[in-house]
């Protein structure tokens, strides 16, 4: 039997206070290096999620969501190509959790990728509208507007919403 070497967690987790990450993350990078930090997001059970593990619990709340709000899944994908967010992108992006997310000086938008995620790939629905939907004409389903889904590792007192999650839990991390 093979001794495996065992990895310690390289990461720290700081006091910091997270407040507007678009701002922080140049700030960030001058002040602990650029790869030294990290942002993750920490359950009640003091369990960490990376970004792919907080984009998979956004694609199923909002799988969720629209299967309980059949009605609004049909009239999204019956009128509309996609749904972005804040700046218009390719339909190619919009399929991209990674196009509007850790980018400097932008907000992180990621919920519109769950959305299109959710709808076509968790739902089977398909666009067949001509022109992409954005913020404004989808503001019914922000993440402060849909609810987590996952009661068993996302308590419902504690984070009610997706965008309650996301604020709530995030945390900075550095390297040792």
């Amino acid at each position: 039997m093979s001794k495996e070497k065992i990895e310690k967690n390289p990461w720290i987790t700081t006091n910091c206070d997270i407040w507007a990450v678009e701002v922080q993350r140049g700030q960030w990078d001058k002040f602990y290096g650029k790869g030294n930090w990290r942002l993750v997001w920490q359950l009640p059970s003091k369990e960490i999620l990376n970004f792919d593990q907080l984009f998979l619990q956004y694609v199923d709340a909002y799988a969720k969501y629209f299967e309980d709000h059949y009605y609004d899944a049909l009239f999204l994908t019956s009128h509309f190509a996609y749904v972005y967010c804040y700046d218009y992108i390719s339909k190619e992006e919009a399929f991209n959790p990674y196009a509007s997310y850790d980018q400097a000086g932008k907000a992180d938008q990621f919920h519109h990728v769950a959305i299109n995620f959710a709808l076509v790939n968790i739902l089977g629905l398909e666009f067949k509208g001509s022109k992409p939907v954005g913020r404004e004409d989808a503001r019914f389903w922000h993440p402060d507007q849909v609810p987590t889904c996952h009661p068993d590792i996302i308590p419902p007192t504690w984070c009610p919403t997706l965008e309650d999650f996301y604020q709530s839990a995030k945390i900075l991390q550095i390297k040792k």
